[in-house]
């Protein structure tokens, strides 16, 4: 980088130059980061301020400036710096569709890591995956980072790190990334169609297909409202592991039962409790206008391979905002038997309001099932000790997770070590095993502990 030059009596504070570049890098303009720097210096290109620990090269990544990430990476700015919320550059580059910003990187970074994962346990090559872009993808699959090795032990924990050559085992991967993109609508916007098998012991022909799309607007999913936020247009994987708690340990709570999701996101729990159970109503609830589309989507993929067929018309999909409770079901307040809950508070003042909501909804005697995982979100010890007080629950259990509930539930998958099948059936779980560790690293790898929570209302 360019040494610092002097600066005049009247020059800038560090914080106001740091942040001009990384306006200047936002707009992709060129020029004013050659003038910074010669002015005040090139130390000034690695400031993260306060906007969540994102950089110049984050900025021009997300936006799709190839000229200026190229000109950033000249400069010798770190490339695999991530932010606050684990996403370095080349995630946001992938998350924001940017093919060629996203060449460039792979092409000019040394030691790029496409199996590096963010907070939230996903990786750039999971967020490829989960992408509109079959260039992106097929650039991810090809770098020496997604090799097998890597793939299959558990590598990708850190944000930089060197792979070997390979790649072509996952072939396999992107075939069915294509075909599942086909299968719901082609065209390109689609993303990957899950066909999960829930309670494979007891229940093995019984499949939940689940389609998750691309999370819009990846550099701020949360938004600045609750209506805003996207992240549910994924597969969470504390949605997969209740959602087999629910269906393999407790599946006497659904026959009967006024149920309700909170949260719903793509619908796994909800749908899986009205795939096996026999409730007498599911109410999918959310508050994204794209996420409850694609919720509705996967019940109508769902609704004839029901237990009950009768259940398809008792399962409802609809905007629920926690704050308004006009916008809560009528037919549920106070009369839910059984409230699900995956990863929902990530932020402390989230604690207050959703114990409120289960104050509201539930019966006395009514079931609540929550799963998180157990660091890494702010305010869930505080939702969870004070749930007594806030909302009258009296806490039944709460355990970790077992390995067979953080196993893979993707047909084919799961077949016990040392076991032996078909040739085919050998070769579909090898591909079940490869595609859930692409899109559920942090589970296949069993590296985070997720605590199961059970409560009932006085």
């Amino acid at each position: 980088m360019t040494n610092a030059a002097t600066p005049s009596p009247s020059a800038p504070s560090d914080e106001e130059v740091g942040q001009a570049v990384l306006d200047a890098a936002r707009y992709g303009d060129v020029e004013d980061l050659q003038e910074l720097t010669s002015t005040y210096g090139g130390n000034h290109l690695g400031f993260r301020g306060g906007n969540g620990g994102n950089t110049a090269l984050h900025f021009a990544c997300a936006n799709g400036h190839v000229d200026c990430v190229a000109w950033l990476i000249d400069q010798g700015v770190e490339g695999c710096a991530a932010n606050e919320s684990g996403n370095s550059p080349l995630h946001w580059a992938v998350q924001n569709q940017h093919e060629a910003v996203v060449r460039l990187l792979l092409e000019k970074l040394e030691n790029v890591d496409v199996l590096a994962r963010n907070a939230f346990g996903k990786s750039v090559l999971t967020e490829g995956f989960a992408g509109k872009s079959q260039g992106i993808l097929k650039l991810l699959l090809e770098h020496p980072s997604a090799d097998e090795d890597a793939l299959m032990g558990g590598e990708g924990q850190g944000q930089c790190q060197e792979g070997s050559d390979g790649g072509e085992v996952l072939k396999a991967g992107l075939q069915s990334a294509k075909e599942a993109n086909e299968a719901s609508g082609g065209g390109g916007e689609a993303t990957v169609i899950h066909r999960l098998v829930l309670d494979r012991e007891n229940d093995p022909d019984r499949v939940l297909q689940i389609r998750e799309l691309a999370i819009e607007h990846a550099d701020d999913p949360f938004g600045k409202a609750a209506a805003d936020d996207t992240t549910g247009l994924g597969v969470w994987p504390a949605a997969l592991v209740l959602a087999q708690w629910l269906v393999q340990e407790r599946k006497e709570l659904l026959d009967a039962s006024t149920i309700v999701e909170l949260g719903c996101g793509c619908a796994v729990p909800g749908l899986a409790a009205a795939l096996h159970g026999r409730p007498r109503a599911v109410h999918l609830t959310d508050l994204n206008s794209e996420t409850l589309m694609n919720a509705r989507a996967n019940l109508a993929m769902n609704r004839e391979n029901f237990l009950v067929p009768e259940t398809a018309a008792c399962v409802h999909v609809s905007a629920m905002d926690w704050g308004d409770e006009q916008s809560y079901p009528p037919s549920a307040v106070g009369a839910v038997d059984l409230v699900l809950g995956s990863d929902l508070v990530y932020q402390k003042s989230l604690a207050p309001l959703l114990a409120q909501v289960l104050c509201r909804l539930m019966r006395p005697g009514g079931r609540f099932l929550y799963v998180a995982p157990a660091t890494g979100r702010d305010g869930l010890e505080d939702f969870v000790k004070g749930l007594s007080d806030r909302a009258g629950l009296f806490q039944v259990s709460e355990k970790e997770a077992g390995p067979k509930l953080l196993g893979n539930p993707l047909e084919g998958g799961g077949m016990v070590e040392g076991s032996t099948g078909s040739p085919q059936e050998e070769e579909a779980a090898d591909s079940a095993d490869q595609m859930f560790f692409l899109h559920f690293n942090e589970l296949a790898t069993q590296e985070v502990v997720y605590k199961l929570y059970e409560y009932v209302k006085q």
